[in-house]
């Protein structure tokens, strides 16, 4: 079970939207998908075991200018809470607030193609 983090909007808040995005995804099996979202000040690389429909990636990344570690009570408060909710990471130490953006690489010569995420 999720336990809903209330300091920051995750999935375990809107679970009807999950439901049909995950019934959809069920439904259309997409190989290789990553989803990339932002705008939480944090980044993190969620994966998912949704065997139905092959698994996929999310990346979330935000914080070139700012984010959770930017002032002392944020950098104190935030971390803790992130590791406390993290049963949608496959480790609850797989997260970074510091200032960050993800970097997409593909690789189109390999068969099928690569994508590669680092933050």
């Amino acid at each position: 079970p999720s336990r809903r983090n209330p300091s920051f909007e995750t999935w375990a808040h809107f679970p009807a939207a999950r439901d049909r995005l995950f019934a959809l995804l069920r439904r259309r099996r997409p190989r290789g998908l990553a989803l990339v979202s932002g705008d939480v000040h944090h980044a993190e690389i969620i994966g998912s075991s949704l065997e139905t429909c092959g698994g996929f990636l999310e990346v979330t990344t935000s914080g070139m200018t700012h984010t959770l570690a930017t002032s002392r009570l944020t950098r104190l408060l935030f971390p803790p809470l992130l590791r406390f909710f993290s049963s949608h990471r496959p480790h609850p130490a797989h997260f970074a607030t510091d200032l960050n953006f993800a970097r997409f690489s593909f690789d189109w010569d390999a068969s099928p193609p690569v994508l590669s995420i680092s933050i």
